[in-house]
C-alpha cells in the first residue's frame, strides 16, 4: 500500500540496498526558495556535490501525488519552471474570472468561463502556464463564503492543432 504513494529512484534504492551513504535534499529551493534558473542549476550543482563526496543525493518532492526520494533532471526542471509576476497576476485575473463566473451561475443557474485554464495547476506542480488553481480557489472562495456545496462540469474538447 505504501509504494502507491512512494517512489524511490534506481539510483537512491541501489544506495540503500547497498548500505551506501544517501542525502536528503529539500526540493523547496527549486520550487519556491530562488528564481528560475538559478533554482534548478543549484539544486542539480548541489547533487553533484554531493555525489563527488561519495554520497548518493535523494532530492524530495511530491510529484503526481506520490512522496519522492531521488529526482531526475526531468523532474526538477518540472518543478523548477520559471515564475514571473506577470504570469501570477495572469492567474490572478483567471481565477477572479472563475470567482466572478461562479456567483453568474448562482444568479443565473449556469454560466461558463471561456478564460479559464489554469486548472492544470496541481498541489504539488503547475504544468505549462497553469501556477494556480482556479477551479480550487473559485470553490474555495464560495465555501468560505455560505455556500454549502460547490460542483463543476470541466470540459476539455480535443482540438486539431496545426503548427
Amino acid at each position: 500500500m505504501l509504494n502507491h504513494y512512494l517512489k524511490i529512484s534506481p539510483e537512491v534504492s541501489q544506495a540503500l540496498t547497498l548500505g551506501k551513504p544517501v542525502v536528503a535534499l529539500e526540493s523547496t529551493i527549486i520550487a519556491h526558495g530562488m528564481p528560475y534558473p538559478k533554482n534548478v542549476e543549484t539544486a542539480l550543482a548541489v547533487e553533484n556535490i554531493v555525489r563527488k563526496n561519495g554520497a548518493t543525493p535523494a532530492t524530495i518532492a511530491i510529484i503526481d501525488g506520490k512522496l519522492c526520494a531521488g529526482l531526475s533532471e526531468k523532474e526538477i526542471r518540472r518543478i523548477g519552471f520559471p515564475l514571473s509576476a506577470n504570469l501570477i497576476e495572469r492567474g490572478r485575473h483567471i481565477a477572479q474570472g472563475t470567482i466572478d463566473c461562479a456567483y453568474l451561475a448562482l444568479q443565473n443557474g449556469c454560466a461558463m468561463n471561456v478564460a479559464g485554464g489554469t486548472h492544470h495547476s496541481f498541489a504539488d506542480h503547475g504544468e505549462g502556464f497553469c501556477v494556480l488553481n482556479d477551479f480550487a480557489i473559485a470553490a474555495n472562495h464560495l465555501l468560505n463564503n455560505k455556500v454549502v456545496a460547490v460542483s463543476y462540469t470541466h470540459l476539455t474538447l480535443p482540438t486539431k492543432r496545426k503548427f
